[in-house]
């Protein structure tokens, strides 16, 4: 009677761990959703300014230097917002497919891995930022 219990109450705490880790993985998706959305919503934009702004073959009266500093941003925001888009399509898709459809243990290593991730994509999204108020701020000069 005893081990009967005993086991109940195991398995009980068991199920208790699951369900905090697929609220854990739940969160992780809904966070990588996030930034593949706004790092293609990045991208979109910045194909969009390159109507806007002379190319090399059609020279105009802007200063060499801000032209320069306008396609350097361009190409830092398009690399690093898709180095964003990427890994968060990637994470969001196999990360969470892995933790639900894996063998025994996978959870676990699917919601370490995507922590691991979750600096590199901060750290991208952040540069494509900030590569984007300079593309903004040189195109507008």
């Amino acid at each position: 009677m005893n081990q009967a219990r005993q086991k109940a109450v195991l398995q009980e705490a068991n199920m208790t761990l699951v369900g905090i880790r697929a609220a854990e993985l739940d969160y992780f998706s809904t966070f990588y959703s996030n930034f593949a959305i706004q790092a293609a919503l990045l991208i979109g934009c910045i194909a969009n300014s390159f109507s806007q702004v002379p190319g090399v073959d059609n020279p105009s009266d802007a200063p060499y230097f801000w032209c320069v500093v306008y396609w350097i941003s361009t190409a830092i925001t398009v690399s690093s917002a898709v180095h964003s888009l990427i890994c968060s399509t990637f994470l969001q898709v196999f990360g969470q497919g892995y933790g639900l459809r894996g063998p025994i243990g996978s959870m676990v290593l699917a919601i370490d891995g995507m922590v691991i991730e979750q600096q590199n994509i901060l750290r991208s999204f952040t540069i494509s930022i900030f590569a984007f108020g300079v593309n903004c701020f040189s195109m507008f000069w």
